[in-house]
């Protein structure tokens, strides 16, 4: 490849949360190490009065920095080429700080939120990390952004653009304290892409592709507002899901209204589809394409073929002696050139944070140091007129570092497509830099509408108004497609009984249920929250199905001050606090059980029923998954049992042998795998087939208690047991009877009594806490609403009696059970399978 002078894949940012901090930090005239710097005047004495705590390091031991990049995969070379950044910034200054080594550790974050969760937990849990660079991509950041944060960590952020990363929340983002970005702002990159559309193509109808991401659905939806807000008009907005083949639906809709561009800022390998079959379509003839830095990687021309000659690109472009010097870096460091565009971006961000330090740090005469986790914070927002490679860089309070000076139009040509070339020319870039803050802050919202000037409102966090002949508006937030479809199904099913059963009104109004998708991942939780909160007339929220989506939509949900009460979210974390690990956040409650109750059941009933005294686990990354498995491997260690394998495949695996393989090395006497279809299926099968597994007892969980297992895992299926909810007794029964009125036969899944009672805690809720004037008009309370779920004790529930505690967590571990699969569910279509086995010991 050749010596880049662009900036590829700008990975986003949406989601994450809280508050503001700004303070006062520095800045070098000679590049890191052109010159050494003076020691720091030692202290007599190191005391922390720092607000959120010091890092402490002695004098023998390293100044301690963590990356979280995505460095496995089809992104993986997205990792490498921060890393390399990283490594080049540490380089030049000798490989130390303050006469301390530089230690670099990382966690590979994935470009996806489920990795960002789970390397930030590691990291998280280190006292001695000082500070992180990452994470590649805003999907990942969104939800590891939380974690980072409330541990008082600073992270920095090569190469996430999405807007709500650096927004507060009062404006609709997830900012967090911590969080900084040399990357551009995709507020500057949609702008660039629809002015040169506007201005260099005469573009004047255009429409737009995203693929669900948070960085695809802000950066065409920048676009499509600049498109507008310069006259023209938008056709089409739409979405592709990652994994689909066939983009001709959605381009023959776009064709019956053909556009004079078409904006899909996506990723391989579903944008070279679309150039693709775009020749295809009839009416797409005339128009252009234009993707965005998702697709400027250089496998981009070979995969989307002759179609993507003359085909636009916008991203990241950066020029100049630094850059030159910088390349020469990386090629005598690596050899060749950098294999992605933000490798400078890596390089300012380190430089940013290990200059923050050196400039707060304490030092005493024996050489210990003691870091002020709020004064590092405070140095790099207050970064002014930063000379890096990739521009002059000032942090604003809430970490964005870059403007859109580092941005072009970049133009595929049949040198790219034909001979290997990249990569592609830079046809444009903006004449006038960058946004106005004015522009920045658009979106923020206005006040609510009073609908009675008698009403007060006296809540900490604000009031829902609903007017004398509005309804109560509830949303959900469920899987309600793809293969998970069945769980949406099944909740959206019980929340809709509850309202029945109340005469669909509450209060005199008519209950409105709207919802959107949330699917069972954390991107798609991301998406449906920032839908969600969007609406202030939404009173509450049941949702989501799983903890992924949950743990990403949480912040958004409870900085929008709404509650939301799940079904069937079982992670632990979601209901311990950060101070314990987790990631709770105010407004949230479930009514399903905690993991910390189903492990453990799974546990005693493996030790205690079938006599495992060795155990294997197999976890998918998810945090569902990841924290089941190992509550149930703690627990068999407490017991006084060995755990011989903990492992993870990933989602979208189908060969499960070589893990299988290494588990049969040393063979368990129970493998405990709580993920979902079709990986667990796979599972099952494929170990009939690996040597040293035959007396080995198979145990799923409930992502795996679904109708079309068996038929799904085939024979090897037959015998083995899974955990989850089992629910008995008259009111379930009436809750099944009405099931069948109002749908016909039974649930899909097992979490629809769930639904019903987390509908009901919050119907019962709103109605407690209300004021209703005269003419029926209503005020609601949001902290009001909170403390009034919180306070639930004794609820009759179908489920059970459920108490919430502070954290809201309102069932126990009663309801659940251990099924067995039968020749029955395998060759006869039955279902569900019988339970052998509950904590009372049936």
């Amino acid at each position: 490849m050749k010596h880049m002078k662009w900036i590829t894949l700008s990975v986003l940012v949406i989601l994450a949360l809280v508050l503001a901090a700004c303070g006062s930090g520095g800045q070098q005239a000679e590049a890191p190490g052109a010159a050494e710097a003076p020691a720091k005047e030692p202290v007599e004495e190191l005391v922390c009065n720092d607000d959120i705590g010091c890092v402490e390091i002695g004098p023998d031991e390293p100044i301690h920095i963590a990356y979280m990049l995505t460095t496995s995969g089809a992104t993986a070379f997205l990792g490498e080429d921060s890393k390399g950044g990283i490594e080049i910034a540490i380089d030049d200054r000798g490989g130390e700080l303050l006469g301390h080594p530089i230690e670099l550790t990382g966690e590979d974050s994935l470009c996806n939120a489920e990795g960002g969760q789970t390397a930030a937990q590691k990291v998280a849990s280190d006292p001695t990390v000082t500070g992180v660079i990452g994470t590649n991509c805003s999907s990942a950041a969104t939800a590891a952004l939380p974690i980072i944060s409330n541990a008082g960590l600073v992270m920095g952020s090569p190469s996430n653009t999405a807007p709500s990363l650096t927004a507060p929340p009062e404006e609709g983002g997830v900012w967090m304290p911590g969080y900084y970005r040399t990357a551009h702002n995709d507020l500057f990159q949609g702008k660039v892409a629809a002015d040169f559309a506007w201005n260099e193509l005469g573009a004047r109808k255009v429409a737009t592709i995203h693929d669900g991401s948070p960085y695809a659905e802000s950066l065409q939806q920048v676009f499509a507002d600049r498109i507008k807000e310069l006259g023209g008009e938008v056709t089409f907005q739409g979405a592709v899901n990652v994994g689909d083949t066939d983009m001709r639906p959605i381009l023959q809709e776009i064709a019956a209204n053909p556009p004079d561009v078409l904006y899909f800022p996506i990723f391989e390998p579903e944008g070279p589809l679309i150039v693709a079959q775009a020749a295809e379509v009839a009416g797409l003839e005339d128009t252009i394409l234009m993707g965005a830095d998702g697709l400027l990687v250089e496998s981009f021309p070979e995969n989307a073929g002759s179609n993507a000659i003359g085909m636009y690109l916008s991203g990241p472009y950066i020029t100049g002696p630094k850059y030159e010097e910088l390349l020469a870096k990386w090629e005598a460091k690596f050899g060749g050139s950098p294999p992605s565009g933000f490798h400078a971006h890596a390089y300012d961000a380190t430089n940013i944070l290990l200059d923050a330090i050196e400039k707060v740090a304490q030092v005493d005469a024996e050489g210990s140091i003691l870091i002020g986790r709020q004064a590092l914070r405070d140095a790099i927002y207050s970064t002014k007129d930063y000379p890096g490679v990739t521009g002059t860089l000032t942090c604003n309070q809430y970490g964005d570092c870059a403007t859109g000076e580092a941005l072009g139009i970049f133009q595929i040509t049949e040198a790219e497509v034909n001979e290997d070339n990249w990569p592609p020319p830079v046809v444009w870039t903006p004449s006038t830099g960058k946004l106005g803050e004015g522009e920045m802050a658009e979106e923020a919202m206005g006040p609510m509408k009073v609908s009675d000037a008698d009403f007060v409102c006296n809540d900490d966090i604000g009031c829902v108004e609903v007017a004398s002949d509005e309804p109560i508006h509830i949303a959900y937030m469920l899987t309600t497609s793809g293969a998970t479809a069945f769980l949406g199904e099944d909740s959206k099913g019980g929340i809709e009984i509850a309202i029945d059963d109340r005469g669909g009104e509450l209060l005199g109004h008519p209950i409105e249920l709207t919802g959107e998708d949330s699917l069972c991942n954390a991107e798609g939780g991301q998406t449906a929250a920032q839908k969600v909160a969007s609406d202030p007339t939404v009173t509450g929220v049941i949702g989501t199905n799983c903890s992924s989506a949950a743990t990403a939509a949480l912040p958004i949900i409870s900085n929008a001050g709404l509650v939301m009460g799940s079904p069937s979210n079982t992670a632990p974390s979601l209901t311990a606090p950060p101070e314990e690990g987790g990631v709770w956040m105010p407004g949230y409650y479930r009514t399903a059980h905690n993991d910390l109750f189903q492990g453990k059941v799974a546990a005693d009933f493996a030790w205690n029923e079938l006599g495992a005294r060795k155990v294997a686990t197999i976890h998918d990354g998810s945090p569902y998954a990841e924290s089941l498995q190992q509550v149930f491997a703690d627990r068999i260690k407490e017991l006084g049992g060995e755990v011989t394998f903990q492992g993870a495949v990933n989602v979208g695996d189908t060969d499960m042998r070589p893990i299988l393989q290494e588990i049969a090395a040393n063979p368990p006497d129970v493998l405990y795998f709580p993920i979902f279809e079709p990986e667990g299926p796979l599972i099952v099968a494929q170990a009939a087939e690996v040597a040293g597994l035959e007396d080995t007892i198979l145990m799923g969980a409930d992502g795996l208690l679904v109708e079309s297992f068996p038929e799904n895992a085939g024979s090897n299926a037959i015998g083995m047991y899974l955990s989850g909810p089992y629910i008995t007794g008259p009111k379930y029964e009436e809750l099944l009877a009405k099931w069948e009125a109002k749908f016909g036969g039974s649930p899909p899944s097992g979490f629809h009594a769930h639904a019903y009672d987390a509908t009901n805690i919050l119907l019962d809720a709103i109605e407690k806490v209300a004021q209703v004037d005269a003419e029926g008009s209503i005020l609601i309370g949001r902290q009001a609403l909170r403390d009034a779920i919180y306070s639930t004790k004794d609820y009759p529930g179908v489920t059970g009696t459920l108490t919430c505690n502070q954290y809201g967590d309102c069932a126990t571990g009663e309801a659940l059970g251990i099924f067995q699969i039968t020749e029955a569910e395998v060759n006869e279509d039955n279902w569900p399978p019988p339970v052998v086995w509950t904590p009372s010991g049936q």
